[in-house]
């Protein structure tokens, strides 16, 4: 079916942009919060769950 392919592509590009920017995203919070806070951060953000509506 068509919409499970689009689904499916939409998921992966959003997988891969999040993969993308990661490292921007991570080196932000520990600007804000302090180099004491990467590994917290780190966890957190490795932990999070994603999840996308139809």
């Amino acid at each position: 079916m068509r919409i499970d392919t689009i689904k499916k592509d939409l998921t992966n590009i959003i997988n891969q942009k999040i993969k993308d920017y990661s490292s921007i995203i991570i080196d932000s919070f520990v600007e804000f919060y302090g180099e004491k806070y990467r590994q917290i951060i780190l966890d957190r953000f490795n932990n999070i769950s994603y999840l996308l509506y139809n």
